[in-house]
């Protein structure tokens, strides 16, 4: 823990390869995040504060960060090789991805996606409040489905297909007709299904459903 210029504690998270490197150039080189503000001149002092804290407190960018002028600023004032910045940048947001597969790996439980004619709703933010995602759009289903018999398997989703068009009426809303079904079997396997619940192909492999989100305030 220090005290920088505004005499404010802060806790320095080295919580990634790219914050590691800008706070040991900083320590090393006597620079505060007061001394490249400064030069980085942004007229929203708070506005620079905020990007300068995701920067240091170890947020994930991709390489779109490199062309940022908060970034441009960081590695003029610190005197780092730009290129050790964008390797750092890349393992930091591989290292990410990683972890966020095992996660998802982790809470993975078998579905049936609806596909839509339309692949993004035409109100992302009525969609997101009305829990559409999960309300409208995937059909969960019990654990243990991957490991009874694929007859057995093949009559449940056909029944919870027709069910699910039966009661949308063919549509899901704000995305509009529904033109078949996706069951996800495992993480690393899908396959296809028309509305009428008959497969239609195989191994898809693995896929991620689209996920929403509304921010409020």
């Amino acid at each position: 823990m220090r005290v920088d210029d505004n005499n404010q504690k802060e806790i320095i998270m080295n919580t990634t390869e790219l914050a590691e490197i800008l706070q040991n150039a900083m320590n090393i080189k006597g620079i505060t995040k007061k001394n490249i503000i400064a030069a980085y001149g942004h007229n929203n002092v708070n506005k620079a504060y905020a990007t300068i804290n995701n920067i240091l407190g170890g947020a994930v960018f991709n390489e779109t960060i490199m062309e940022h002028d908060m970034m441009k600023t960081i590695i003029k004032l610190l005197e780092i090789p730009e290129e050790n910045i964008r390797e750092a940048v890349k393992r930091d947001w591989l290292c990410a991805e990683e972890e966020e597969e095992a996660a998802r790996r982790s809470i993975f439980k078998p579905l049936i996606y609806a596909e839509t004619k339309e692949t993004r709703p035409s109100s992302i933010t009525m969609f997101g409040l009305a829990s559409g995602m999960k309300r409208w759009k995937i059909i969960e289903l019990p654990l243990a489905i991957a490991n009874i018999p694929e007859e057995e398997q093949l009559e449940i989703i056909r029944e919870e297909i027709k069910d699910h068009f039966k009661r949308q009426e063919g549509v899901v809303p704000f995305f509009g007709k529904i033109i078949g079904y996706r069951y996800q079997k495992t993480y690393d396997t899908s396959y296809l299904f028309t509305t009428e619940g008959e497969k239609i192909n195989g191994d898809q492999g693995g896929f991620i459903v689209p996920e929403v989100y509304v921010t409020l305030g």
